[in-house]
């Protein structure tokens, strides 16, 4: 004999799509590390829309609305890119050194 209380719960399984990691993989930054300019390489006609600089606490530093970012103002240490397009958001690690 069981005993169960609450309510009913049903879960569906579903598939995880693969399709926006092998697009992030595609989406290059690069030189990294870098002492000044970053470059930012799309896949396929994706435009870039604006990109945004976070620091290590999530500060917004800086945006550029085209595809290369100068980081020669900010302090060494690590940022995050995040990559506005037309085709979707994508985020990168940048090293400043």
């Amino acid at each position: 004999m069981t005993t169960v209380y609450g309510y009913d719960v049903s879960f569906t399984a579903g598939t995880l799509s693969t399709d926006s990691f092998e697009k992030s993989d595609l989406v290059k930054a690069y030189p990294n590390p870098t002492n000044d300019i970053v470059t930012v390489s799309l896949p396929d006609a994706a435009v870039v829309e604006k990109i945004a600089v976070y620091n290590s606490l999530g500060q917004l530093m800086l945006t550029e609305a085209k595809s290369t970012v100068s980081l020669q103002h900010l302090a060494k240490g690590t940022y995050y890119l995040t990559i506005y397009t037309s085709e979707g958001n994508f985020a990168k690690k940048i090293i400043k050194k």
